[in-house]
């Protein structure tokens, strides 16, 4: 007798906000995304390709690179709010209320450039751990044509290698919350037991509020609720280097 293949209960990874499991292989297509922490991710990253495209001049080379992520991003982002839709009407649920913070970024506003936003351009190098594909490139490239030096990860476990392997050349970590393997809280109880003061800044699809406490005492800078707009992330970082380094008051074994 063969022994059934057991795989997460899907209700408890849409209540944590993570992606159902993907199991395909490389010939099949991307499984649809059901959570809202997904969706947030696709819009996060339809906004900030949008905004990368706005500032090239003359349209340069890379806005064909840029216009294939973004028209990537936004399939992904239609295919899960049909995926959400579908799953609100087998559940009977009324719509949710959209977020002020979550409006859609006008022509406007993407085109808008702070002189502070463009110079002068980075030197310091960032940890990316988000387990977002689209989102993860788009922050990459949005960042290095800053001036950063960027180093990626595709979730919490393998994060943690890259701060242990690199921990004298990374200024700064951009940290993802929910992630399927290794979230942002285990990522920080464990990287403060050999890096107490290395910069954080947190990036969900949810609200944190209600974790603003304990992301403090973990010694964690700030926090961005995607979609975030880049000129805020931009000056978010600025803010970042130009204050202190933190001083953790929470011990791995506290909270």
């Amino acid at each position: 007798m063969t022994e059934e293949k057991k795989t997460p209960n899907e209700k408890t990874l849409l209540e944590e906000g993570h992606a159902l499991p993907d199991e395909r292989t490389a010939s099949e297509p991307a499984p649809i995304r059901l959570s809202f922490h997904a969706l947030n991710n696709h819009l996060a990253a339809c906004r900030g390709y949008a905004e990368l495209l706005a500032r090239l001049p003359n349209l340069p080379p890379e806005a064909t690179e840029y216009s294939k992520q973004l028209s990537r991003a936004l399939g992904d982002a239609l295919v899960s709010a049909m995926a959400l839709e579908q799953q609100a009407k087998e559940r009977s649920l009324e719509a949710p209320v959209a977020n002020a913070d979550t409006k859609a970024t006008t022509k406007t506003e993407i085109g808008t450039r702070a002189s502070s936003d463009e110079n002068p351009l980075a030197c310091e190098t960032l940890l990316v751990v988000e387990d977002d594909e689209a989102f993860r490139e788009m922050l990459t490239n949005y960042l290095q044509r800053r001036g950063y030096t960027i180093l990626a990860a595709q979730n919490g476990e393998e994060g943690l290698a890259m701060v242990q392997q690199h921990l004298e050349d990374i200024d700064a970590v951009l940290l993802d919350r929910h992630m399927p393997r290794c979230d942002g809280l285990e990522f920080l109880e464990e990287m403060r037991r050999y890096a107490p003061r290395l910069r954080v800044v947190m990036l969900s699809g949810n609200d944190l509020e209600h974790e603003r406490t304990i992301l403090e005492r973990f010694g964690v800078f700030s926090h961005l609720k995607k979609p975030f707009s880049l000129r805020v992330l931009s000056h978010t970082l600025r803010q970042l280097f130009a204050a202190a380094p933190p001083a953790p008051l929470l011990s791995p074994s506290d909270h």
